[in-house]
C-alpha cells in the first residue's frame, strides 16, 4: 500500500499535479506511522522542492565602503575553553577590517580570557564585551550584539564554532553586489568529543546545500547555519533582529523573515564550521528542552505560514521526525 501510494505521488510530481501528489503524501503520512516511512514521504517532497528555484526580492542597497567594518557577534555562556577556539579563528581571518562584539549572556567572566587570547594574536583592541547579568538566551544576546555592533556588515559566529582563514574575505566580496543583503557560505558539520582540554574529532560531513538560495526548502527547514552568514547590517535596522520569544531556532525564524526581504547569495565554498557534541551531551536549548524545540517549530511554522499543500506535507513529516529523535537516522 505504501510504496503504491509513494510512486503514485512521484509519478505526480512529474506530471506537474503538485497538489494530487500533496494529497497522496498526506495519506502516506496518516496511514503508516513508521519513522523510515515517514522519512521516505520527506525525502520526497523535500526532492521536489530544492528543484524549485524563488526569485529573489528585487532590491538594491547602497554600495559597501571598498573594505567595510565587520562586526563577528559571539553570544557565550561558560564555554571559555570553546571560546578561545572561536576567538583565535576571527583572529586568523584574512580579511583584516573586523571587531569582535563578545556577549557573556550571563555565565562565568570571560573578558580577561578573551582580551589575553586576542592580545597574543596582535588584535587585542578589537574586542568590544558586554555582559548580561542573567542570563537572556541566545535571541537576546545576539540582539545586544546587532545594537551594540559598529560595522556595515554583521556575522556572527558561535563560541563553540569554527570559520576557516578566508571565511569573512569572501562574504564581504559577495556582499559587494548591490543586490545581495545576506551572503552564506558553505559548511562542514563536525562531531566531536571533549577529552579535558583536547577536541577530539569524531566525524566531518558537508552541509548539503541548494547551489542558489531555495526560499520553499527554508519554509520547511533551516538548512543554512548562522555561522555561515553575513549580513548587511541595515536590514537589522530595517526587519529587526531576533525573535526573543524564542529559546531555539531563533536563527531560522531571521533568516525566513528576511528571506522575504532580502538578496541571499551563496559562496559554496565550506568556510564555516559547525561543531557539535554527541546527542547525550545536553549543551544546548533544543537537546536540554525538547519541549521548546517543539514550540518553536509552531510558532515559527505559524508565523510563517505557506498555502503550499506541498510544503504543508514537508513541515509535518519533518516536524515529526525532529521532535522522535528520528531525523539524524533518517533524514
Amino acid at each position: 500500500m505504501l510504496e503504491q501510494t509513494l510512486a503514485d505521488a512521484e509519478r505526480a510530481l512529474a506530471q506537474g499535479e503538485r497538489a494530487a501528489a500533496a494529497r497522496l503524501l498526506a495519506c502516506a503520512l496518516a496511514t503508516d506511522q513508521q519513522a523510515e516511512s515517514r522519512a521516505r514521504v520527506f525525502r520526497i517532497a523535500e526532492r521536489h522542492l530544492l528543484g524549485e528555484d524563488q526569485p529573489a526580492p528585487a532590491r538594491s542597497y547602497a554600495a559597501l565602503p571598498e573594505h567595510p567594518l565587520v562586526s563577528v557577534v559571539i553570544a557565550t555562556r561558560n564555554r571559555a575553553a570553546l571560546l578561545a577556539d572561536a576567538l583565535a579563528a576571527v583572529a586568523a581571518q584574512t580579511y583584516r577590517h573586523w571587531e569582535i562584539v563578545l556577549v557573556n549572556d550571563g555565565g562565568e567572566p570571560v573578558e580577561d580570557i578573551a582580551r589575553a587570547v586576542l592580545a597574543d594574536r596582535s588584535a587585542g583592541e578589537r574586542l568590544r564585551a558586554f555582559s548580561h547579568a542573567e542570563s537572556e538566551g541566545p535571541a537576546y544576546a545576539r540582539n545586544t550584539g546587532i545594537a551594540e555592533a559598529r560595522g556595515e556588515v554583521v556575522a556572527f559566529l558561535d563560541d563553540d564554532d569554527r570559520l576557516a582563514p578566508e571565511h569573512l574575505r569572501g562574504l564581504v566580496a559577495a556582499l559587494a553586489d548591490t543586490r545581495a543583503g545576506v551572503a552564506y557560505s558553505g559548511c562542514d558539520i563536525v562531531m566531536e568529543r571533549l577529552d579535558g582540554g583536547a577536541r577530539i574529532e569524531l566525524s566531518r560531513h558537508r552541509q548539503p546545500m541548494p547551489d542558489a538560495f531555495n526560499a520553499p526548502l527554508l519554509l520547511v527547514r533551516n538548512y543554512i547555519p548562522l555561522n555561515c552568514c553575513a549580513f548587511r547590517a541595515e536590514l537589522f535596522h530595517a526587519h529587526g533582529g531576533f525573535d526573543e520569544l524564542l529559546s531555539c531556532l531563533e536563527d531560522w525564524e531571521l533568516l525566513l523573515r528576511l528571506g522575504r526581504n532580502a538578496g541571499f547569495v551563496h559562496l559554496a565554498e565550506a568556510t564555516a564550521e559547525y561543531r557539535v557534541r554527541a546527542p547525550e551531551v545536553r549543551d544546548s536549548v533544543s537537546k536540554a528542552r525538547p519541549g521548546d524545540t517543539a514550540s518553536a517549530f509552531a510558532r515559527i511554522y505559524a508565523r510563517h505560514a505557506s498555502d503550499d499543500a506541498l510544503v504543508a506535507v514537508a513541515r509535518e513529516a519533518y516536524r515529526w521526525l525532529v521532535l522522535s529523535g528520528n531525523y539524524a537516522r533518517f533524514g
